[in-house]
């Protein structure tokens, strides 16, 4: 099987989000691979903690672990459990990430991704060069 190829399609965080915290959005230009998000939130002191969460499709005929409390993450974000079940049902993966970061949300992070990176900020401003570029011009 290939190696996926990542693409930064979206960035649902904030504007300054090794500051403030970022939640990326990326897609396998392969297409072989489901979409992925990484949450990056800053530490109290003043590192960075990772998470990545692959953003599956959820198929009611195949319930997830969330699926029986739907109703509940829908309230707590504030829309529609049909609607937040058509975003995880979708195609487009950023919709898919916003359904998934309200049910992390919700739970608690480490059900998506309970080992999270700690880097630094300069660690990070590597890691991140090619979606902080497309931030400051505005194509994230």
């Amino acid at each position: 099987m290939s190696q996926p190829v990542w693409r930064c399609v979206a960035n649902l965080g904030d504007r300054d989000p090794l500051d403030h915290g970022g939640l990326f959005v990326y897609v396998d230009r392969t297409g072989v691979y489901p979409p992925e998000m990484e949450r990056v939130e800053p530490d109290e002191d003043g590192s960075l903690e990772v998470r990545r969460v692959v953003l599956d499709r959820y198929h009611p005929n195949y319930p997830a672990w969330y699926a029986k409390d739907i109703g509940s993450v829908a309230s707590f974000v504030g829309c529609d459990p049909e609607e937040l079940c058509e975003d995880l049902c979708g195609s487009d993966p950023i919709p898919r990430a916003e359904a998934y970061r309200g049910i992390l949300d919700y739970f608690g992070w480490d059900n998506g991704d309970d080992y999270p990176l700690t880097i630094t900020v300069s660690e990070a401003r590597q890691r991140y060069r090619n979606e902080m570029r497309r931030i400051r011009r505005g194509g994230l």
